[in-house]
């Protein structure tokens, strides 16, 4: 498959066509900062220090209209984020999605490669989007 150019594209195209339901997509697309401290956040809490991954971090709490979330932001020279939970508050169950990150890369290798290679003696198969099964019904 043939997939869009962009990280959004993709991400749009696994929720839109293949129902996929993608964790974290605010962190994967976009601008992290304008989709969490929009002006329709309601409350922002600092809860304290918090042992996190090896980690001190500073623990906040934020709310608004259909999501809860929290970020343990590393203290020190590399405050990235070393935990976050989300939970969606106007979903279903209020389901709760939570990642802790390890080890942060700012660098791109020159040596990268995005190319993927299958393991002997897999076979390829399609998969139909979404859409392709709600128009049968």
């Amino acid at each position: 498959m043939e997939g869009p150019a962009t990280i959004q594209g993709m991400v749009d195209r696994l929720i839109t066509e293949y129902n996929i339901d993608v964790p974290f997509p605010d962190i994967l697309v976009g601008n992290a900062k304008d989709r969490f401290l929009s002006d329709d956040i309601t409350s922002v809490v600092y809860i304290g220090k918090a042992w996190v991954e090896g980690h001190w971090t500073d623990h906040i709490a934020a709310r608004k209209p259909g999501v809860d979330f929290e970020v343990w932001v590393r203290k020190g020279d590399q405050p990235f984020p070393a935990k976050i939970s989300i939970v969606l508050t106007e979903e279903e169950g209020k389901p709760l999605y939570s990642a802790r990150f390890r080890k942060w890369a700012t660098a791109i290798p020159d040596s990268i490669n995005l190319e993927f290679t299958p393991p002997e003696g897999s076979e390829r198969i399609e998969v139909a989007p979404a859409i392709a099964f709600s128009m049968m019904a």
